[in-house]
């Protein structure tokens, strides 16, 4: 005997919302992020044009590199999670402080 649920809870096909996706794409790019080694630390308010600062970690001392020597590297990520029938959309105020960081975007 087979227990009945709802299309939402069996159909991964059933269209988001816009914030549902957007949740999706920034867990999806957290996980793809870990399996890579990278440190992604999530914006508390999204405000500013930016989800993630991303740590990369830092290189290993050795022959000509000295403990000091070494620099951290780490970036704002802006996530954009899209279906095909949408267009990316990003307002121009975030996209100038993206492009106007220091850091690498």
């Amino acid at each position: 005997m087979s227990q009945k649920t709802s299309a939402t809870e069996v159909n991964p096909m059933i269209p988001l919302t816009a914030d549902e996706l957007g949740e999706a794409g920034e867990l999806q790019f957290a996980d793809l992020a870990a399996r890579a080694r990278l440190f992604a630390n999530k914006s508390q308010r999204d405000r500013t044009g930016w989800d993630y600062v991303v740590e990369f970690p830092m290189p290993e001392a050795g022959p000509g590199i000295s403990l000091d020597a070494r620099r951290p590297t780490l970036c704002k990520i802006q996530v954009k999670a899209t279906t095909d029938r949408e267009p990316v959309r990003l307002r121009l105020s975030s996209a100038e402080r993206l492009a106007k960081q220091e850091a690498p975007i």
